[in-house]
């Protein structure tokens, strides 16, 4: 079963599931009110439409970066350096993400949250570091170093020709 495949038998799964906890919310909402229940079951919605969202709703480099991230991620062996633009920067533990809608990717790096909107960003791989360059200048550029290389997990390997992508700008040559 190639990529597409998976995806589509995936997304069609996952619709279902998210239909489901929509119904589940819908018939329970006056009862939930302010209880934990409530807040678990909007947890596993807004996981649920993530995953729906990484297959929909972004680039294909987006989602590399994302899926490399995945192999290290709560692993407090490997961290993540980031910089956004000239006025934040530091190294946190890779948290998790979650997919808003548009194509909103927010990182959680240990309790700093990075927000992109994917369309607006050009992509810059190395093996080490993922620079997302603005593509109107108006946003900032986001610098996100690791110290898990592209190289260890080969997840670029599942995307065939990333390299010719759109919204690639740039491939390094030691990405094997």
């Amino acid at each position: 079963m190639d990529r597409k495949e998976k995806d589509a038998l995936i997304l069609g799964e996952v619709e279902k599931i998210e239909q489901y906890a929509l119904k589940l919310i819908e018939s329970l909402e006056s009862e939930l009110k302010d209880d934990l229940q409530q807040v678990l079951v909007l947890q596993a919605l807004k996981k649920i439409q993530t995953s729906r969202r990484s297959i929909e709703e972004i680039s294909r480099p987006c989602r590399l970066l994302l899926e490399h991230f995945s192999f290290f991620q709560q692993d407090y062996s490997h961290s993540v350096g980031y910089k956004v633009g000239q006025y934040l920067e530091g190294r946190a533990v890779f948290m998790g993400f979650i997919l808003e809608e548009w194509g909103n990717v927010v990182l959680n790096l240990g309790n700093i949250r990075l927000k992109w909107r994917d369309e607006d960003y050009f992509y810059l791989f190395y093996p080490d570091k993922i620079m997302l360059k603005s593509k109107n200048r108006t946003n900032p550029d986001i610098y996100l170093s690791f110290t898990f290389s592209l190289n260890y997990t080969k997840v670029h390997k599942k995307f065939e020709d990333i390299q010719s992508d759109e919204q690639v700008e740039y491939w390094h040559e030691d990405i094997d």
